[in-house]
């Protein structure tokens, strides 16, 4: 009998169908779990621990295939096994860590003996948290399972049934054997895994990241020619990243290694870096690199970007001439970079280097900006050789000085104006011929969206890719369909992709005349056949309407989502790192439920509500514990009490990461 769960699992059902499973076929039972979390197992450990068993080798079985899902493989003696569960009787905190002399972890080679026939099958499975590969062969009547966890220790496990290589003596289990014959045949399967079929090395290595990758470096002839196939070699990204994108650098010895022994080797193959501020500079001088044009730079504080783009014994002096592409993200863990030295590496780098893409990010938590509002700043950028820039700056003035001529092959900008206002209107009226992708982002409201944004959209005739993230203060009439229509759509005739997700705002003291959710649909679909969502909210007391208007293509790039209130469609956002709560009526706990899976990777989260939760008391209220794996900034903007006790009670929600928080 063969159970496979999931993360959906009913964990009742879970523990119904592995007692079946145990009591049905005790020596041919196979219990493999995929996907659960180590409190669903501990759950399990207790239940089965109470239950009452014929064969109790049965019940170490099972404990040890569990335990092995807890990203080691386990074989706990009697005296062992008794001491976990007391520990989890007494609620005691449980570390299986701790039987050290028990514990077999296995390194990338240790892979499993599989020959390809039509009796045999595989099938994958790539979650965000895990790799999953399931081997059945037939014939043996084997089964087994490889894992490689995608966190951020990215280990490799590897997962076989043991219930067949039980020796018994006297009607029971000896628990030496089990662990000698259990080591023996794992072995056994490391000796043999230069046997897998290239097209599943393959696979399964494009799964993995580039240090995990290069761990079978040098084994032997045939899998160094498959690692430095240019899958493997263009780029190399030489640090780990958790599912929070914290970066966290390499051990030394891991950075010996590759700059002893696999850099050198591989150099002339290399094309582009992905590299962090601890690192780098081992890396950068460990060989020369011939071909790379490409390099992203992560953790660079203001100071270290600073000597790395204006010194001329910079580590980039001798790949200035060859590198095309940077990306950066500026980020100083303790302080905010001051805001003139953002627009002076900004420079340096344009100045430095003939890009055709630069990709200029900072701190998502400080969000600094380049401001080009210093003439000397504004005279010193320069380039006849950049395409693509994405960039983060103060003002839309900031904006207009990028486009008005001094990037003259620009084709491509991303851009997120911090405040999209002006104190002083500057008059360019020319046509930007050259641009054919320009995307605006702004997450403050602005009053100048028919002044500012509109004549500067009517410039850009040739223009073919769209994008609009804004909140606008439009005072008596919604942005619509019919006003996208007639003030962008009309002016654009070679436009081939529009995406746009729009908040708008009118004051209005009576819901009567405030347009219907129904009317704002239907002026949609004068845009095109895309699927297009929408929604509309009264606030009584603030005497305001809002708009919500967005292309359902854009749920999967954007980064910010604004004003969410109850009214919220729901939705999978899977980029969305910024979001706002607002709202007259209350939220609920249930509604942070949905905003935390609607939103799995939010970073910062920003709540304005004076209403008091009517359920804040109700103890099914917090039946489920809200959770915010990634959240790193936390902003309470005028709200109750209430809404402090939901986020800051561990009963009610779970915040993994230390947060910074804000309070108004």
């Amino acid at each position: 009998m063969s159970l496979i769960a999931s993360s959906s699992t009913n964990v009742t059902e879970l523990k119904s169908t592995t007692i079946e499973c145990i009591n049905s076929q005790k020596r041919k039972s196979l219990l493999e779990i995929s996907m659960v979390s180590g409190y669903q197992f501990l759950d399990m450990l207790l239940d089965l621990h109470e239950k009452k068993f014929e064969h109790p080798r049965e019940q170490l079985i099972i404990l040890v295939h569990w335990t092995f899902l807890a990203r080691n493989f386990i074989i706990l003696k009697d005296n062992e096994y008794k001491q976990v569960i007391d520990d989890i009787n007494k609620k005691k905190s449980v570390d299986i860590s701790q039987f050290r002399h028990s514990l077999i972890t296995f390194e990338f080679r240790k892979i499993l003996n599989w020959k390809k026939t039509e009796k045999n099958s595989i099938d994958i499975d790539y979650f965000r948290e895990n790799l999953i590969i399931h081997v059945e062969q037939s014939f043996h009547n084997e089964n087994f399972v490889i894992q490689f966890e995608t966190d951020e220790h990215n280990r490799l496990l590897l997962e076989m049934p043991i219930n067949n290589h039980i020796n018994e003596k006297d009607g029971k289990s000896n628990i030496n054997d089990l662990y000698n014959n259990n080591t023996n045949r794992m072995e056994l399967y490391c000796n043999h895994f230069i046997n897998l079929p290239d097209e599943i090395l393959v696979l399964i290595l494009n799964k993995l990241n580039t240090v995990d990758v290069f761990n079978v470096f040098n084994i032997n002839n045939r899998l160094d020619n498959i690692l430095c196939d240019d899958i493997f070699t263009n780029t190399l990204t030489l640090f780990i990243s958790s599912s929070n994108d914290i970066i966290e650098p390499p051990d030394n010895k891991l950075i010996d290694r590759f700059c002893l022994q696999i850099l050198p080797k591989i150099h002339h193959k290399i094309k582009w870096l992905n590299l962090e501020s601890s690192s780098m500079k081992r890396i950068l001088l460990a060989t020369p690199y011939p071909y790379l044009h490409g390099i992203r730079l992560y953790s660079i504080n203001g100071q270290m970007a600073t000597h790395l783009f204006n010194n001329r014994y910079s580590l980039f002096e001798s790949l200035k001439t060859q590198i095309t592409s940077i990306m950066i993200l500026l980020n100083d863990e303790h302080r905010l970079i001051e805001k003139h030295l953002v627009t002076r590496v900004f420079i340096y780098i344009l100045n430095m280097f003939n890009l055709h893409y630069l990709n200029f990010r900072t701190s998502f938590v400080y969000d600094e900006q380049v401001s080009l509002n210093d003439l000397l700043h504004r005279q010193q950028i320069f380039s006849q050789t950049l395409n693509e820039l994405h960039i983060n700056v103060e003002t839309f003035n900031d904006c207009i000085y990028l486009l008005d001529g001094r990037l003259n092959k620009l084709h491509t900008l991303y851009i997120h104006v911090s405040n999209i206002h002006s104190d002083r209107l500057i008059n360019h009226k020319n046509i930007l011929y050259d641009l054919k992708c320009f995307s605006l982002t702004s997450h403050v409201n602005t009053s100048m969206y028919d002044e500012l944004v509109i004549p500067l959209v009517h410039r850009m005739i040739y223009l073919e890719k769209l994008v609009l993230y804004l909140q606008v203060n439009h005072y008596n009439k919604f942005i619509d369909g019919y006003d996208l229509k007639n003030n962008i759509l009309n002016y654009l005739t070679h436009l081939k992709q529009f995406q746009f997700n729009i908040h708008s705002f009118i004051f209005v003291n009576n819901v009567m005349n405030v347009p219907l959710n129904e009317y704002i649909k239907h002026t949609l679909s004068v845009i095109g056949n895309e699927k297009y969502v929408s929604s509309v909210n009264y606030y009584q007391h603030a005497q305001m309407a809002s708009c919500n208007i967005y292309s359902y293509s854009c749920t999967n790039i954007i980064e910010y989502y604004f004003n969410i209130t109850n009214n919220f469609p729901g939705g999978s956002f899977k980029n969305v790192k910024s979001i706002t709560l607002f709202d007259e009526h209350p939220f609920e706990h249930q509604f942070f439920i949905q905003i935390s899976q609607s939103f799995p990777v939010a970073k910062k989260l920003s709540i304005c509500n004076k209403t008091p939760q009517r359920k804040n008391n109700l103890e099914e209220n917090i039946s489920t514990i809200v959770q915010f794996s990634s959240l790193l900034v936390l902003n309470f903007d005028e709200v109750h009490d209430h809404y402090v006790e939901q986020f800051l009670f561990d009963t009610k929600t779970f915040i993994s990461n230390n947060v910074l928080l804000g309070m108004d």
